[in-house]
């Protein structure tokens, strides 16, 4: 029997109702939402692991004078952190990009102008052989390319 994958964030409202099932998900939507928290979390973020997260909060407030050493900098550590901590995948392959984007706060509306980190994730799911591909964006500031 397989185990049961659920969707993130836990809906920990329904989790206390006994009567009601957490929304499950297929495997790729587990994988893909594994390496969104990957990207998204800062190493040392993670109480019980320190090196769980990305090299990219670390790089938050550099000016980057080369940009394609800046994202092989990042490609390299996607892919070691994928490696640790994903291991559903196989022949894992990363390309970042990074673009500017206008991005409208939520709540209060303010418009500005972000840098937008796409991460192009690619592998083979190891228990299917089955194709992955997933591509989460990140903005960042105030990084600055120069």
């Amino acid at each position: 029997m397989e185990a049961k994958l659920y969707q993130m964030p836990l809906a920990f409202g329904t989790l206390m109702q006994r009567s009601k099932e957490l929304p499950a998900v297929n495997l790729g939507t587990s994988i893909a939402q594994n390496i969104f928290l990957i990207v998204s979390t800062k190493y040392k973020e993670h109480r019980f692991d320190p090196e769980y997260g990305c090299e990219i909060w670390e790089r938050d407030f550099e000016t980057i004078t080369s940009p394609m050493t800046w994202q092989e900098q990042i490609n390299r550590s996607i892919r070691k952190c994928l490696a640790r901590y994903e291991p559903r995948l196989e022949n894992v392959a990363v390309d970042t990009v990074i673009s500017e984007q206008e991005y409208q706060h939520p709540t209060t509306g303010v418009r500005s102008v972000k840098k937008r980190v796409t991460a192009n994730v690619r592998g083979i799911i190891k228990s299917t052989g089955e194709p992955f591909i997933c591509s989460p964006k990140l903005f960042i500031s105030p990084i600055s390319l120069d």
